[in-house]
């Protein structure tokens, strides 16, 4: 996992090879795959993303390799995560 500045995960949040750029924000209990998560980004507690790359493609763009890429100042939604 790379990381940069100030990447927030909570207590047991789960990262499995993402990219985080400065001041990315990953709430508790959350899964975050293989995914690339911009500047001020945010997965919000309960939610995952890079897990389902046919999901994660509706709102954000996945690489023909399955990696999601949530822009800056982009949040994942809970909808369909499994969280509430």
């Amino acid at each position: 996992m790379r990381l940069r500045r100030q990447p927030r995960a909570g207590e047991t949040g789960r990262d499995q090879g993402p990219v985080l750029h400065d001041d990315v924000r990953i709430g508790r209990g959350t899964v975050v795959r293989g995914a690339v998560l911009e500047k001020n980004a945010e997965v919000p507690s309960g939610a995952t993303t890079g897990v389902a790359p046919a999901r994660d493609a509706e709102p954000h763009t996945v690489s023909k390799g399955g990696a999601t890429a949530l822009g800056e100042a982009r949040r994942v939604s809970l909808a369909g995560t499994g969280g509430q």
